[in-house]
């Protein structure tokens, strides 16, 4: 497991904190899914990063289908 250190100010620590955030979220999802427990996610295939922001909290994981949509890579980005 990382451990993460808030150091610095600014933009630095925006950083750290919103990794960190990103971390959690992903080693919450593996003991999820390592406990044998139903994961539940949506697949997206709009290009507006809105849809995927509204179904980030009640989802565990989001598929964004980017091979039979609109979506290309640099949009997915914003996702």
């Amino acid at each position: 497991m990382l451990k993460f250190v808030t150091a610095g100010l600014g933009k630095q620590t925006y950083y750290l904190r919103r990794y960190k955030a990103m971390y959690d979220s992903i080693e919450a999802f593996k003991n999820k899914m390592d406990a044998g427990q139903l994961c539940v996610g949506p697949t997206v295939s709009f290009s507006d990063a809105s849809v995927t922001e509204a179904l980030a909290a009640t989802a565990d994981y989001i598929w964004i289908d980017l091979e039979h949509s609109p979506t290309n890579f640099e949009s997915m980005v914003n996702h």
